[in-house]
């Protein structure tokens, strides 16, 4: 065996010094990653997360977020779900509605749409109560379409639309039946529903935004026939477009909905259950045609963000090609 230098020798030592390093450093980093990918799989990878969008929606544009549920839908939405990004999780508030039914002795009602219209209405009192300069609604059930294929790129407008531009309330999807009507030779608008495009808008990802108005302006603090329209009914100065899966209110926009809630507290403690139920719950507590008419301006993206899993399944049934027809519809007539 031949003779080795010293400083052969000395080289020979940092170099298996330096091997044993590397790998040293080499377990130490898998060792990390193997750490984080637990953590991850406790807290929902992002491959199973089905909102990456509406995640950096509730992370990064809006002060909170709502979700309304009903008993064990909630829990998929609760830390530890699986379902939200840690990120987001921290800024979302969960509104079982088996507490609102509780609230107003509505546990044995099948009225659903009589339940869910006081879970929104109690979702905006949490909003204001906490302070927050808006808040996301969304409920339980709502997915993506898959419109948006960067998140970053569009959440990023978004964010930078709403702080540069005054607003009432947001949709992310919406049902735009009775938007068009059949003229003589070609669909037109309803004149209650032109949706103006938004200058600050950059196209994004071929995504667009545009308002509508409801067409009048109510007074906070004035007395009840004023401070909330009860004839949700009559389209003639707003448009219809229903749909509560998921919408967005600027603090500006609370009122109506607080005075609501208030009147409907004070009604149904202060009367017969019967009185309340059928002389003034269904003429109002309606929340699809509620927020309609009573958001003076709101901003409509387009094409729809999220439908209602219910929806997702019907797909291929008339009914929901109807209502993406109609959308499309509403986009390309209405949107001015």
């Amino acid at each position: 065996m031949p003779k080795m230098s010293p400083v052969a020798w000395l080289f020979g030592i940092h170099l298996c010094f330096a091997a044993c390093m590397d790998l040293r450093s080499t377990e130490m980093l898998l060792e990390q990653e193997h750490q984080q990918l637990l953590q991850v799989r406790q807290s929902g990878a992002p491959s199973q997360v089905k909102v990456n969008t509406l995640s950096k929606l509730v992370e990064e544009v809006f002060d909170g977020t709502v979700i309304l549920c009903y008993k064990e839908r909630c829990n998929r939405h609760k830390p530890g779900g699986g379902l939200w990004h840690p990120q987001a999780q921290s800024k979302i508030m969960i509104l079982d509605g088996a507490y609102s039914d509780r609230q107003f002795g509505l546990e044995n009602d099948k009225i659903h749409k009589v339940r869910g219209s006081i879970n929104h209405l109690m979702a905006v009192e949490v909003a204001a109560s906490r302070g927050w300069n808006n808040v996301l609604m969304l409920e339980d059930d709502v997915q993506e379409t898959g419109v948006v294929r960067n998140s970053t790129e569009f959440v990023s407008a978004m964010r930078e639309l709403l702080s540069r531009r005054s607003w009432s309330g947001l949709k992310l999807t919406a049902k735009y039946h009775n938007c068009t009507e059949m003229g003589k030779e070609k669909p037109s608008c309803r004149s209650n529903c032109w949706c103006e495009s938004v200058p600050e808008w950059s196209r994004v990802q071929n995504m667009s935004v545009c308002q509508t108005s409801a067409g009048h302006r109510l007074e906070v603090g004035a007395p009840s026939i004023v401070r909330y329209r009860t004839d949700i009914d009559d389209f003639t100065s707003h448009c219809d477009f229903r749909s509560s899966a998921a919408y967005a209110l600027h603090a500006s926009a609370f009122g109506p909905f607080m005075a609501l809630l208030e009147d409907l507290r004070k009604a149904r403690w202060g009367g017969s259950f019967k009185e309340w139920h059928e002389s003034y719950v269904r003429s109002i507590a309606a929340i699809d045609r509620f927020v309609s008419a009573n958001v003076p301006n709101m901003l409509h993206v387009l094409p729809v963000l999220v439908l209602q899993t219910q929806e997702k399944v019907r797909l291929h049934d008339t009914v929901t090609e109807d209502d993406w027809e109609l959308a499309r519809d509403f986009s390309t007539i209405c949107k001015v």
